[in-house]
Protein backbone atom coordinates (compact mmCIF):
# COMPACT_ATOMS: atom_id res chain seq x y z
CA UNK A 1 0.00 0.00 0.00
CA UNK A 2 1.17 3.53 -1.23
CA UNK A 3 1.10 6.22 1.61
CA UNK A 4 2.13 9.42 1.95
CA UNK A 5 4.21 10.00 4.96
CA UNK A 6 3.39 13.66 7.35
CA UNK A 7 4.84 14.41 10.58
CA UNK A 8 5.30 18.31 10.46
CA UNK A 9 1.34 19.37 10.95
CA UNK A 10 -0.76 20.03 13.61
CA UNK A 11 -4.04 19.91 12.41
CA UNK A 12 -6.05 18.43 9.69
CA UNK A 13 -8.99 20.30 7.96
CA UNK A 14 -11.11 18.37 5.75
CA UNK A 15 -13.30 20.76 3.55
CA UNK A 16 -16.35 18.60 1.25
CA UNK A 17 -16.86 19.04 -2.23
CA UNK A 18 -14.80 21.98 -4.88
CA UNK A 19 -16.59 22.58 -7.70
CA UNK A 20 -14.53 25.04 -9.80
CA UNK A 21 -16.90 26.44 -12.24
CA UNK A 22 -15.78 30.06 -12.37
CA UNK A 23 -12.16 30.37 -10.98
CA UNK A 24 -12.31 34.46 -11.14
CA UNK A 25 -14.49 34.05 -8.22
CA UNK A 26 -11.87 32.58 -6.06
CA UNK A 27 -10.14 34.56 -3.15
CA UNK A 28 -7.17 33.21 -1.07
CA UNK A 29 -8.35 30.82 1.88
CA UNK A 30 -5.92 31.62 4.92
CA UNK A 31 -4.84 28.60 6.95
CA UNK A 32 -2.81 28.12 9.73
CA UNK A 33 1.20 27.23 9.27
CA UNK A 34 0.60 23.52 10.68
CA UNK A 35 -2.75 22.99 8.95
CA UNK A 36 -2.93 19.80 6.52
CA UNK A 37 -5.94 21.27 4.56
CA UNK A 38 -7.69 18.09 2.31
CA UNK A 39 -10.60 18.89 -0.15
CA UNK A 40 -12.99 16.33 -1.67
CA UNK A 41 -11.70 17.93 -5.82
CA UNK A 42 -14.73 17.63 -8.01
CA UNK A 43 -13.96 19.40 -11.01
CA UNK A 44 -12.37 17.29 -14.16
CA UNK A 45 -12.72 19.41 -16.67
CA UNK A 46 -16.19 17.98 -18.78
CA UNK A 47 -16.16 17.43 -22.13
CA UNK A 48 -18.40 20.42 -23.97
CA UNK A 49 -21.90 18.46 -24.25
CA UNK A 50 -25.55 19.76 -24.74
CA UNK A 51 -27.96 19.39 -21.84
CA UNK A 52 -24.37 19.28 -19.50
CA UNK A 53 -25.76 20.37 -16.31
CA UNK A 54 -22.32 20.04 -14.88
CA UNK A 55 -20.31 22.14 -17.55
CA UNK A 56 -16.96 22.75 -16.06
CA UNK A 57 -15.62 26.20 -17.59
CA UNK A 58 -12.02 25.85 -16.13
CA UNK A 59 -8.82 24.41 -17.70
CA UNK A 60 -6.20 22.27 -15.25
CA UNK A 61 -4.26 25.20 -15.31
CA UNK A 62 -6.81 27.24 -13.28
CA UNK A 63 -7.25 24.49 -11.50
CA UNK A 64 -4.04 24.42 -10.47
CA UNK A 65 -3.82 27.88 -9.91
CA UNK A 66 -6.79 28.09 -7.99
CA UNK A 67 -5.56 24.69 -5.31
CA UNK A 68 -2.44 26.68 -4.59
CA UNK A 69 -4.97 30.09 -3.89
CA UNK A 70 -6.89 27.96 -1.56
CA UNK A 71 -3.92 26.55 0.23
CA UNK A 72 -4.52 23.43 -0.42
CA UNK A 73 -2.13 20.29 0.72
CA UNK A 74 -4.44 17.47 -0.74
CA UNK A 75 -7.04 16.79 -3.07
CA UNK A 76 -9.70 13.09 -2.91
CA UNK A 77 -10.52 12.31 -5.98
CA UNK A 78 -12.62 9.27 -5.07
CA UNK A 79 -16.45 10.66 -6.21
CA UNK A 80 -18.13 10.28 -9.17
CA UNK A 81 -17.04 13.24 -11.43
CA UNK A 82 -13.57 12.49 -11.57
CA UNK A 83 -14.28 11.02 -15.17
CA UNK A 84 -16.35 13.32 -16.28
CA UNK A 85 -13.28 14.77 -19.01
CA UNK A 86 -10.43 13.14 -20.90
CA UNK A 87 -8.72 10.35 -18.88
CA UNK A 88 -5.20 11.76 -20.53
CA UNK A 89 -6.36 14.81 -19.16
CA UNK A 90 -6.65 13.55 -15.80
CA UNK A 91 -3.75 11.79 -15.70
CA UNK A 92 -1.69 14.81 -16.64
CA UNK A 93 -3.40 17.29 -14.25
CA UNK A 94 -2.77 14.86 -11.46
CA UNK A 95 0.92 14.17 -12.14
CA UNK A 96 1.54 17.67 -12.25
CA UNK A 97 -0.14 18.36 -9.17
CA UNK A 98 2.38 15.97 -7.78
CA UNK A 99 5.08 16.09 -8.64
CA UNK A 100 5.62 19.92 -9.68
CA UNK A 101 3.02 21.89 -7.26
CA UNK A 102 3.27 19.12 -4.24
CA UNK A 103 0.10 19.03 -3.82
CA UNK A 104 -1.17 15.31 -2.55
CA UNK A 105 -3.41 12.94 -3.63
CA UNK A 106 -5.42 9.98 -2.38
CA UNK A 107 -8.22 8.00 -3.28
CA UNK A 108 -6.64 5.84 -6.11
CA UNK A 109 -5.47 2.47 -5.69
CA UNK A 110 -1.92 0.74 -5.29
CA UNK A 111 -1.85 0.04 -9.50
CA UNK A 112 -1.40 3.71 -10.08
CA UNK A 113 1.52 5.42 -9.55
CA UNK A 114 -0.29 7.56 -6.85
CA UNK A 115 -0.43 7.16 -2.75
CA UNK A 116 -3.69 6.17 -1.27
CA UNK A 117 -3.36 7.03 2.18
CA UNK A 118 -1.69 9.66 3.85
CA UNK A 119 0.35 9.02 7.29
CA UNK A 120 0.35 10.75 10.89
CA UNK A 121 2.50 10.35 13.87
CA UNK A 122 0.72 11.89 17.29
CA UNK A 123 2.48 11.35 20.35
CA UNK A 124 3.75 7.90 19.23
CA UNK A 125 -0.24 7.14 17.52
CA UNK A 126 -0.29 6.79 13.93
CA UNK A 127 -3.23 7.89 11.48
CA UNK A 128 -4.15 7.56 8.32
CA UNK A 129 -6.53 8.67 5.87
CA UNK A 130 -7.60 7.41 3.26
CA UNK A 131 -10.37 8.79 0.52
CA UNK A 132 -12.63 6.04 -0.75
CA UNK A 133 -16.53 5.88 -3.04
CA UNK A 134 -18.91 4.11 -2.43
CA UNK A 135 -21.83 3.20 -4.30
CA UNK A 136 -21.94 5.94 -6.67
CA UNK A 137 -23.96 6.86 -9.63
CA UNK A 138 -21.57 8.76 -12.21
CA UNK A 139 -22.06 12.10 -13.91
CA UNK A 140 -20.95 10.50 -17.02
CA UNK A 141 -21.47 7.27 -18.67
CA UNK A 142 -18.25 5.60 -18.44
CA UNK A 143 -17.14 3.82 -21.72
CA UNK A 144 -14.76 1.82 -19.79
CA UNK A 145 -16.37 1.26 -16.73
CA UNK A 146 -13.43 -1.16 -15.73
CA UNK A 147 -11.44 1.92 -14.80
CA UNK A 148 -13.32 2.87 -11.96
CA UNK A 149 -12.54 -0.86 -10.55
CA UNK A 150 -9.07 -0.28 -11.76
CA UNK A 151 -8.56 3.47 -10.63
CA UNK A 152 -10.64 4.21 -7.43
CA UNK A 153 -10.17 3.26 -3.75
CA UNK A 154 -13.62 1.48 -3.14
CA UNK A 155 -15.05 1.32 -0.10
CA UNK A 156 -15.82 -2.53 0.73
CA UNK A 157 -18.53 -2.82 3.32
CA UNK A 158 -17.24 -6.02 4.81
CA UNK A 159 -13.41 -4.77 4.95
CA UNK A 160 -14.10 -1.99 7.69
CA UNK A 161 -13.58 -2.95 10.35
CA UNK A 162 -9.35 -4.31 11.14
CA UNK A 163 -7.10 -4.47 13.60
CA UNK A 164 -6.75 -0.51 14.92
CA UNK A 165 -4.81 -1.33 18.28
CA UNK A 166 -1.57 0.98 16.68
CA UNK A 167 -3.25 3.21 14.44
CA UNK A 168 -6.46 5.37 14.25
CA UNK A 169 -7.81 5.54 10.56
CA UNK A 170 -10.16 8.26 9.07
CA UNK A 171 -12.26 7.16 5.59
CA UNK A 172 -12.78 10.39 3.44
CA UNK A 173 -15.98 8.99 2.27
CA UNK A 174 -18.02 10.36 -0.95
CA UNK A 175 -21.72 9.05 -1.59
CA UNK A 176 -22.91 5.47 -0.86
CA UNK A 177 -26.34 4.32 -0.61
CA UNK A 178 -25.27 2.73 2.62
CA UNK A 179 -25.16 5.79 3.99
CA UNK A 180 -28.28 7.66 3.41
CA UNK A 181 -29.73 10.78 5.13
CA UNK A 182 -30.80 9.70 8.44
CA UNK A 183 -29.61 9.69 11.52
CA UNK A 184 -30.96 6.58 12.70
CA UNK A 185 -28.24 4.54 9.95
CA UNK A 186 -25.53 6.79 10.89
CA UNK A 187 -26.42 5.56 14.23
CA UNK A 188 -26.31 1.15 13.45
CA UNK A 189 -23.10 2.10 11.37
CA UNK A 190 -21.52 3.60 14.36
CA UNK A 191 -22.05 0.56 16.56
CA UNK A 192 -20.82 -1.46 13.60
CA UNK A 193 -17.26 0.68 13.48
CA UNK A 194 -14.15 0.05 15.54
CA UNK A 195 -13.70 2.92 18.40
CA UNK A 196 -10.66 3.84 16.29
CA UNK A 197 -11.91 4.00 13.00
CA UNK A 198 -13.88 7.37 11.81
CA UNK A 199 -16.03 8.26 8.84
CA UNK A 200 -16.43 11.62 7.10
CA UNK A 201 -19.23 11.95 4.68
CA UNK A 202 -19.16 14.66 2.30
CA UNK A 203 -21.41 15.87 -0.65
CA UNK A 204 -24.08 18.45 -1.51
CA UNK A 205 -26.68 16.37 -1.51
CA UNK A 206 -26.03 14.56 2.48
CA UNK A 207 -27.65 16.08 5.35
CA UNK A 208 -24.97 17.34 8.26
CA UNK A 209 -24.97 15.30 11.42
CA UNK A 210 -22.72 12.62 13.56
CA UNK A 211 -22.82 10.36 15.85
CA UNK A 212 -19.82 9.04 17.46
CA UNK A 213 -17.10 8.43 14.70
CA UNK A 214 -19.96 9.09 11.86
CA UNK A 215 -19.55 12.45 10.65
CA UNK A 216 -21.93 13.70 7.38
CA UNK A 217 -22.65 16.97 5.24
CA UNK A 218 -19.40 19.04 5.73
CA UNK A 219 -20.37 21.53 2.71
CA UNK A 220 -20.46 21.64 -0.75
CA UNK A 221 -18.04 25.00 -2.20
CA UNK A 222 -19.05 25.56 -5.83
CA UNK A 223 -17.04 28.65 -7.76
CA UNK A 224 -19.21 30.21 -10.40
CA UNK A 225 -20.90 33.48 -11.56
CA UNK A 226 -24.80 32.77 -11.00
Amino acid sequence: MKIIYKNKYKYIEFLGDFSLHNVSYIHKLKKKKLVYRIINFETFFSVQEKDNAFLINSDKDEAIKSLIKLNVNCIAVANNHIFDGSYDLLINFLLLLKNKHKIDIIGLKDNTNFPNEIFFLYKNKKLLIQSMIHKESFSKKLKLNYKKKLFLDVLKEKKLNRNFDNFIKIIFLHGGEMFKQTQIKAKKLSKKLNKNLFIIQCGSHIAGYYYKNFFSGIGNFVFNDV
